[in-house]
């Protein structure tokens, strides 16, 4: 719309919808080239207008396929692992104040064993027991099928989940969202650089 910034064309991000904003909140992706920006688009008006959020001190190192997971509690936009541009994984956790007058990013430091640093294309929070669960991905040369959760309640801890019954077979590029009447994640599709997948779990 007229007015807005332009807000290059981009792949490999994820976007977060602040409830208390009305607003969808984004960071980085790859646009011939690697991306550690920050944009919003405020759905309140008349017309959907998206402006570059200035984030000053340190922000994440410009990166693809990430997590991002929308924290209700603390509203805040959590940002974890993906690819960086020398083709390294990572497993770090980023966050953006979104309460904040000057949304400020910080590096989220936690505690337990993290997850192998990977593309965690899935990554959602489960609002009944404040966490963030991340499930499969891909760290070269591997797929990946693991589950995991990283508790938000004092000092952000990772555990592994070892949930019973036949896994999911690895995957990557999956959707996954929270089901509330049913107090359960739901994954569907993927890729394993050998097939599409349409499998619900």
């Amino acid at each position: 719309p007229a007015g807005s910034e332009v807000f290059g064309p981009r792949l490999g991000t994820f976007a977060v919808y602040d409830p208390v904003g009305d607003r969808m909140v984004m960071f980085g992706g790859y646009n011939a080239g690697w991306l550690d920006d920050t944009w919003s688009l405020a759905l309140g008006g008349a017309s959907p207008v998206w402006s570059r959020l200035a984030t000053p001190g340190t922000r994440p190192g410009a990166r693809v396929w990430h997590g991002e997971v929308y924290d209700p509690v603390r509203r805040r936009m959590l940002v974890i692992g993906g690819l960086d541009p020398a083709g390294g994984y990572l497993n770090d956790v980023w966050q953006l104040d979104l309460a904040a007058a000057t949304p400020t990013w910080t590096q989220v430091l936690t505690l337990g064993t993290a997850p192998v640093p990977r593309e965690c294309r899935g990554a959602l929070y489960d609002p009944v027991r404040d966490r963030v669960l991340l499930f499969g991905g891909f760290s070269y040369p591997n797929h990946l099928n693991d589950t995991w959760a990283l508790d938000l309640s004092g000092t952000p801890t990772w555990h592994r989940l070892l949930p019973a019954g036949t896994l999911p077979s690895p995957r990557r590029a999956m959707s996954m969202t929270y089901d509330a009447a049913g107090d359960r994640m739901l994954v569907f599709g993927g890729y394993d650089d050998v097939q599409f997948m349409n499998d619900v779990w």
